[in-house]
């Protein structure tokens, strides 16, 4: 799966496409510079580094922004999918890419379809030989398929549940009831977060998917 990339520095833009492998050494080397690291829910990921340059007498600060777009975005994981991923990543330098196609140095093996797939969609990059490692795609699959955040549906119009009738004034569609458009964004990791209308709730889902996404890159 390819990556549009765009440069912005010094005023300056300039796009170009990269392969998985290419995106992966990007992220390493933006990590290895201390760059900042961040995605975002549809997979874009930004790799900011600010430096001080010598500008006369003087420093200046310069900033480069490299932004990687997949193209197209990865589809979600499948169960086997995540746990073939899983076994992989665990495995670190021993899981390998067998001639028959499969991908060995695990206590369970992936057959060669499977790993086609995998390497076909950018979830695992080839880095030299037989070794292979977890591609930029996979990182952020992995973590999205980990939190699947999402919005509970708020209740709107309801009959009290107290069966008292409410005294202020009615609404002209929805008679004797109360409104209720409060909705809470959710994840099986534990988040939550209340809000007084989906919308808001929807803001707090992104905020957590995406800084789960940025924290699954900082350690490629």
């Amino acid at each position: 799966m390819p990556y549009t990339m765009t440069r912005s520095s010094d005023g300056q833009e300039n796009g170009s496409t990269v392969t998985d492998g290419q995106a992966l050494r990007i992220l390493r080397r933006g990590l290895h510079l201390h760059a900042d690291v961040a995605a975002d829910k549809d997979h874009i990921v930004t790799i900011t580094r600010t430096r001080l340059v010598l500008h006369g007498e003087d420093t200046a600060e310069r900033r480069t922004v490299l932004t990687l777009r997949p193209e197209p975005r990865a589809h979600r994981l499948t169960r086997t999918q995540y746990e073939d991923l899983t076994r992989i990543r665990k495995a670190g330098e021993a899981a390998r890419l067998r001639a028959d196609g499969r991908i060995g140095g695990m206590f369970c093996q992936v057959p060669p379809s499977a790993a086609r797939r995998l390497l076909g969609r950018g979830l695992l990059v080839a880095t030299g030989g037989d070794q292979i490692s977890i591609g930029v795609a996979g990182l952020l699959a992995i973590a999205g398929f980990e939190h699947p955040v999402r919005t509970t549906t708020p209740r709107g119009w309801h009959d009290p549940e107290n069966g008292r009738l409410p005294t202020t004034r009615q609404h002209r569609r929805h008679p004797y009831q109360v409104p209720d458009f409060s909705s809470t964004a959710v994840c099986t990791c534990g988040f939550r977060a209340a809000a007084d209308r989906r919308p808001y709730a929807a803001a707090f889902a992104r905020n957590h998917i995406e800084q789960v996404l940025s924290a699954a890159l900082q350690n490629p």
